[in-house]
């Protein structure tokens, strides 16, 4: 077998400058693996308990990966995210430079006096998933009314 060198501009042989090339793109663009997980250090952080059956979920956004990101957000009853009570948003555009924050939809209201384990990843533009961040907080709506044993009053007007 013969191989015939071809030189470009600069003395580089053509088949050392397309395998350089192609070395580049391989070993040096971001890969899924770049793509971090989410922090939910944020709202709720774990084991906090929430007081609102539609709580906002926010988190720190992750790094790296191809392009904007979005986030695949989950909600289950279920630490194996697969009961009836499975919640998912899909898609969810990253909101600010360091947090992104989903609302719960009313059509998915939280069940009160329940534990829920929630999940976010992020999918960059080039197709490419991170891993899982996961976390869980508790439902109680009338934990605010009795914390401390206090007693919450009715507000008959204010004024400004």
């Amino acid at each position: 077998m013969k191989i015939k060198l071809n030189k470009q501009a600069g003395g580089v042989p053509a088949w050392l400058a397309g395998f350089a090339a192609l070395f580049l793109l391989t070993s040096c663009s971001p890969k899924a693996a770049d793509l971090s997980a989410p922090s939910l250090t944020n709202n709720p952080t774990r084991d906090i308990i929430a007081t609102n059956r539609q709580p906002l979920l926010s988190f720190f956004n992750a790094k790296g990966g191809i392009g904007k990101r979005t986030y695949t957000i989950q909600l289950d009853t279920a630490e194996t995210f697969n009961s009836k009570n499975l919640v998912q948003y899909a898609h969810v555009p990253e909101g600010g430079k360091y947090i992104t924050g989903k609302l719960v939809d009313k059509n998915d209201l939280l069940i009160d006096n329940t534990r829920y384990y929630w999940r976010v990843r992020a999918t960059d533009s080039a197709g490419n998933t991170g891993p899982w961040a996961k976390s869980r907080f508790y439902v109680n709506t009338g934990f605010d009314d009795k914390f401390m044993g206090l007693t919450r009053i009715s507000v008959k007007s204010v004024e400004v």
